[in-house]
């Protein structure tokens, strides 16, 4: 592993993968522990230890099946039992809610973390599960970030990642 990844990505290991989400078509994973900014009960936004941030391809995989990946993005959606497209979201955020009601009691722990020779690296879990992002670009790789780690910090209104 390149000691720049290595240090990046090294703060994540041994801790829980909390929580699921997305920013328009960025995919972030929330490591750590769950904090809730003191702003008002009716605010839901959570926030953990550690964000990662990934824009190049990615998923998240248990032995032999794929659970959710980033063409799970698509609004798309074929017709069939997991809702309606135009009220319930992506099919991203149906798969994101089903495993945030697995993690929310009892995550899987980052156990080791590999990468490959081009920016992508694979996130191995606890439970089974594996995380893979790869880059799949043919830009100068040092033009263009395919994804960041941030360390939430606390602001006035509370713990924020940045």
């Amino acid at each position: 592993m390149s000691i720049i990844l290595q240090q990046t990505l090294d703060p994540i290991v041994g801790l829980p993968l909390r929580h699921l989400g997305r920013d328009g078509r960025t995919f972030n994973a929330h490591f750590g522990e769950f904090y809730r900014p003191p702003v008002s009960e009716e605010d839901t936004e959570v926030f953990c230890d550690w964000m990662l941030a990934v824009w190049c391809p990615w998923r998240i995989t248990k032995p032999g099946r794929i659970e959710i990946a980033s063409l799970d993005f698509d609004d798309s959606w074929r017709d069939d039992d997991l809702g309606d497209p135009d009220r319930d979201g992506s099919r991203f955020d149906f798969m994101a809610y089903l495993l945030h009601k697995e993690f929310w009691t009892k995550p899987p722990i980052v156990e080791e973390i590999t990468q490959d020779d081009v920016g992508g690296f694979s996130i191995s879990l606890s439970k089974g599960y594996r995380f893979a992002a790869f880059p799949a670009d043919s830009e100068i790789m040092l033009e263009r970030s395919f994804w960041r780690l941030t360390k939430s910090e606390v602001n006035e209104r509370g713990r924020r990642c940045r």
